[in-house]
């Protein structure tokens, strides 16, 4: 399954309220409870009804596996605080840098400081 096949899978109305952070690392695969205390308790996103790590197609020149995440808020305010992050360089889970992307729309969203 690739990366967009798993947003797919979400109904409408949870896209407004999901986010996908990519890359992830292969280690959080069993510890998907890590990325929830990330954006639930250190930087008080919002809580979370949900969370999917999934591994997508290997990009071309690359070895590793391309992990990523499907994150759902019980809300939609949590989208924009999450993305907040992300434009602040703040998202990152064991050492590597991550990117957040608004589920459904495939592009980055800046955010204002």
């Amino acid at each position: 399954m690739d990366a967009f096949e798993g947003v797919k899978n979400l109904q409408k109305v949870n896209l407004d309220k999901s986010i996908w952070v990519s890359p992830m690392p292969a280690s959080y695969v069993r510890f998907d409870n890590l990325v929830e205390d990330f954006f639930t308790n250190t930087h008080e996103c919002g809580l979370i009804t949900d969370v999917r790590i999934r591994s997508g197609k290997q990009a071309p020149g690359r070895n590793a596996a391309n992990w990523y995440a499907i994150v759902e808020f019980a809300h939609e305010n949590s989208v924009p605080r999450s993305m907040k992050l992300a434009s602040k360089k703040l998202v990152s889970f064991s050492g590597q840098k991550a990117r957040i992307y608004k589920t459904g729309t495939r592009t980055a969203i800046i955010m204002p400081n």
